[in-house]
């Protein structure tokens, strides 16, 4: 399927096919492909179901050509996701984070902040926590406190998370953070799987200065959090 001529075919069948792909260049053709059949299919679907399957059309192509290095095609393909009427904040979250890899970071703040507008109550902690990580990388100091109040306000907000951010936050823009201790113990002893927790955890070690190596949370006692070896 992934090294072969692009089949003929529904475009929902093209949108899967794409989905199943791992070589982003037969993704990106089954997602070509599937623009151009949800033209010919014409009037027939519902419109909403036809506006779905087209989102995620171009959020396949867009991927794809990200994948592929082409960041300015990957751009164009997340503005016509953007346009699409559904999955409106998932599109500007997807155009800022090509924005910000294409050293562009005004503008994927302000990218972000579609993202934020225009998303449901149960994604928009998240969002509102990923700009203020834009925000923190331009050095908007007060702006990314104030996102950053934002996330902890609002639906599913992952407390625990959003203060290590801010810790992270205050590492960089005052130098320290006298929480810092007690929240290495809270993020240690939140037996959370392996994943952003732990990365957090680590940046946070590194950067207080607490350790000379980090092997994470579940390596670390709070012993070894004050300089002392078992």
């Amino acid at each position: 399927m992934e090294r072969g001529d692009v089949e003929e075919g529904p475009s929902w069948d093209c949108l899967r096919k794409a989905q199943l792909c791992v070589e982003p260049s037969a993704r990106l053709r089954y997602a070509l492909e599937g623009l151009r059949a949800s033209e010919r299919e014409g009037d027939w679907k519902k419109e909403e179901e036809a506006e779905s399957i087209r989102a995620l059309l171009f959020r396949q192509a867009s991927q794809a050509s990200l994948l592929l290095g082409r960041e300015e095609e990957a751009l164009a393909f997340a503005l016509s996701f953007c346009g699409q009427g559904t999955l409106t904040d998932v599109a500007h979250a997807e155009r800022a984070t090509i924005l910000r890899l294409l050293a562009r970071p005004e503008e994927a703040i302000e990218a972000q902040q579609q993202a934020v507008l225009h998303a449901p109550s149960s994604r928009a902690s998240f969002h509102l926590w990923c700009l203020a990580q834009l925000q923190q990388s331009c050095a908007l100091w007060k702006d990314a406190h104030a996102s950053l109040d934002r996330a902890k306000q609002a639906e599913g907000a992952d407390l625990l998370l959003l203060s290590a951010q801010r810790c992270l936050l205050r590492f960089r823009h005052e130098g320290h953070d006298p929480r810092a201790p007690e929240l290495l113990g809270r993020l240690r002893d939140a037996g959370r799987p392996l994943g952003y927790a732990e990365y957090l955890y680590g940046l946070i070690a590194c950067t207080s200065g607490r350790m000379q190596r980090v092997k994470g949370p579940s390596a670390v006692s709070s012993k070894d959090s004050k300089g002392q070896s078992r």
